[in-house]
């Protein structure tokens, strides 16, 4: 399960990073098992993974 946040300014302005921080805090009480960030000017998403159970901790093995 994971948990996603993300913004998008029309105008084409980058979006402020503390706006995406205020975002995935708001989904942060979840306690994720990691978090990932997309940034592409006007464009910011943020990931926070969820592990549930020992196939969710297989998964993230690279072996």
């Amino acid at each position: 399960m994971c948990g996603i946040a993300g913004a998008l300014d029309r105008s084409g302005a980058p979006i402020p990073i503390a706006l995406l921080r205020r975002l995935s805090d708001v989904i942060a009480h979840r306690e994720p098992d990691g978090e990932d960030r997309y940034s592409d000017g006007a464009v910011e998403l943020a990931n926070l993974r969820l592990l549930d159970g020992l196939v969710a901790l297989a998964a993230e093995d690279p072996a």
